[in-house]
């Protein structure tokens, strides 16, 4: 339950940001796109899960990965968020975004 609460915070948050930077379809296609990174690639996943990897260490990739394709508000969130809430996240909210405004 604790997971779902951090999950849903996260992506009101995403939203949040999204609709300030009337780039909500925008956020949608790198939240999937991270999401499919981490799920698909064992390499990243264990990465970013290893305890023994500093955090400045992986911010640093998420950076380097991000730059240029996201907006730096976006890149200070997810440096801030643990990826794998913003995954399910991503999954319990996507019809949210589409919601008429």
């Amino acid at each position: 339950m604790r997971d779902a609460t951090i999950a849903r915070n996260y992506a009101q948050t995403l939203l949040a940001l999204a609709n300030k930077a009337k780039g909500v379809d925008a956020f949608g296609v790198l939240i999937n796109g991270m999401a499919d990174a981490v799920r698909e690639n064992v390499v990243l996943r264990r990465f970013l899960a290893a305890p023994q990897v500093a955090e400045a260490d992986k911010r640093g990739v998420l950076r380097k990965a991000l730059e240029g394709k996201a907006p730096n508000t976006f890149v200070l969130f997810v440096e801030k968020a643990r990826v794998e809430p913003a995954s399910d996240a991503d999954s319990g909210n996507r019809d949210r975004v589409r919601e008429p405004r």
